[in-house]
């Protein structure tokens, strides 16, 4: 009580101030509606306990629910038997787990070769080869049963050539149907299935990928990256184990060893935590049938990019575009709060970043046109944020979409180095980790060691900043906290275990992927 009497005793003074100044500042008009929308908030919330009234928005966040315990990580398979005449190819064991027979789990492989072509792996007997792709085809004919590849104890065993960028699309039940196609740019390129479109023949499959990188740099000198993914959408837990000389015990294996339905059920709830009308948001994230039954899980982005009902646009999108900057809807906008307002946090404190290819520390400004220029303390580079964008058209045009899609936040590097690139995408992961704003000085280390941070109510907002949202990333908690899984473009900055690696192809070098059970 006596820090509400403070309250109301400040709002008074400062109302008997603005009298005095009958408003003229629009500086001081900007400060008293937002400490009076703070006040109004901050003394609701003290009252609650009371009963005499409501929180602010109705912004008192109900618990996450537990994290379930999870099962204990499959063990590693045995060593497959590489012939010499494969030194060129990585072994990859594929185990299903998932309750259904090997006949009804089907593989397809899609992704680069060295000279970037895009194409897709030709499995016989077990051994792939890469096939670019034709414009008009489809790659019905590359589409696997588990039963097709040579089996390897329980499992069975492929060995793959050298492929850039490829995605193991892994589907229950029913094949996947892609095609090549030739993109407005020309060239070929590939039609992934529209996990968010209903009229998309593969809508009500139930399928996902992983995504592994293999390229020979002069053998047994290679670059294997290999990781679980939910960058698009998250619909079935993916477990990878790494077989090779150089990777720890500590660091050999990475994805999510839940079953399907426990999985989707926990980030469901995680979704479903947020108040309204914030709610609506995230739990629009959950791709349905036509039955109700979840199908698979959009990612923020992507729930960005896709409408509601492709067959009526003026519906809007599954998620708000303008999540971060939607006062009129939220009762707050985070991006006026940190960025645009002419009080805004980083108006009012220094925002100090550090470039990751220089090393150079720059300081941010927030200029009259919202842009942010930060100049470097040692140099004369220069960063230019573009002003915050918001509306109704483009909805990938928006800043809301390029800090949840890791886009960049300018329109050219003139750095010479790439430190717009990397200070844009630095600032874009301290606010899906909820860390921004902040006084401390952002940087990629500083970022990774405050992951006991993530996903919190940043104290740094204002009462009603704090009381409204969340402003991190709903979607990444959720999955996160059930284990290593890429839920954002750029999440191998942040949490280093995210993906596994390797420098050596030997004849012990292999790569396991687990799909795991449906229920």
């Amino acid at each position: 009580m006596k820090k509400i009497l403070i309250l109301v005793i400040t709002f008074n003074a400062i109302l008997l101030n603005a009298v005095e100044r009958q408003f003229s500042d629009p500086l001081f008009t900007d400060f008293l509606e937002e400490f009076s929308g703070s006040f109004i908030c901050e003394t609701k919330h003290d009252l609650v306990p009371t009963g005499l009234t409501s929180p602010c928005g109705g912004r008192l966040f109900s618990p996450l629910p537990p994290v379930p315990p999870p099962p204990p990580a499959p063990a590693a398979p045995p060593l497959p038997f590489a012939p010499a005449a494969m030194s060129a190819h990585l072994p990859i064991l594929l185990t299903n787990t998932t309750g259904k027979p090997d006949a009804d789990v089907y593989l397809v492989i899609t992704g680069q070769n060295t000279a970037k072509d895009i194409g897709v792996i030709d499995i016989v007997g077990g051994v792939g080869s890469f096939v670019v792709g034709v414009s008009g085809t489809t790659l019905d004919a590359y589409v696997f049963p588990f039963t097709s590849l040579p089996a390897s104890g329980s499992n069975r065993l492929i060995y793959l050539p050298e492929i850039i960028s490829s995605r193991f699309w892994f589907s229950i039940d029913n094949p996947l149907k892609m095609s090549f196609n030739t993109p407005a740019g020309g060239g070929v390129g590939l039609v992934e299935p529209n996990f968010t479109d209903p009229n998309d023949p593969n809508f009500n499959f139930i399928f996902d990928k992983a995504e592994l990188n293999f390229q020979i740099i002069g053998l047994p000198t290679v670059s294997i990256f290999a990781n679980a993914t939910a960058v698009d959408f998250f619909s079935m837990p993916i477990f990878i184990y790494l077989n090779s000389p150089d990777v720890p015990s500590t660091s050999n294996h990475t994805g999510l060893t839940y079953s399907r339905a426990g999985a989707m059920n926990y980030v469901e709830e995680v979704l479903n935590f947020p108040n309204e009308p914030e709610r609506d948001q995230w739990s629009n994230l959950v791709i349905r049938d036509s039955g109700g039954t979840p199908l698979r899980i959009a990612s923020t982005q992507n729930g960005i990019s896709a409408p509601k009902d492709p067959s009526n646009p003026s519906l809007g999108q599954i998620f708000d575009p303008n999540y971060l900057d939607n006062s009129g809807t939220y009762g707050l906008s985070f991006i006026n709060e940190i960025w645009e307002s002419t009080i805004s946090f980083y108006r009012r404190n220094q925002l100090t970043m550090v470039g990751f290819n220089s090393g150079e520390t720059y300081i941010g400004t927030v200029q009259d046109d919202n842009s942010i220029v930060l100049n470097s303390t040692s140099s004369s580079k220069t960063v230019t944020f573009n002003p915050p964008v918001t509306g109704t058209g483009d909805p990938t045009k928006t800043t809301t979409f390029l800090i949840t899609g890791g886009k960049p936040l300018f329109t050219t590097d003139t750095t010479g180095v790439g430190d717009a690139t990397q200070l844009s995408k630095l600032f874009e992961e301290y606010i899906i980790t909820g860390l921004v704003p902040t006084t401390d000085t952002l940087s990629v280390p500083a970022l990774i060691s405050k992951q006991a941070d993530y996903y919190k109510i940043n104290p740094n907002l204002s009462s009603n900043g704090q009381m409204s949202g969340p402003w991190y990333d709903v979607y990444s908690i959720g999955l996160h906290n059930l284990g290593l899984i890429y839920s954002y473009a750029f999440d191998d900055a942040f949490w280093l275990q995210v993906q596994v690696n390797t420098a050596v192809l030997d004849p012990t070098t292999f790569v396991n992927m687990v799909v795991n059970p449906l229920n």
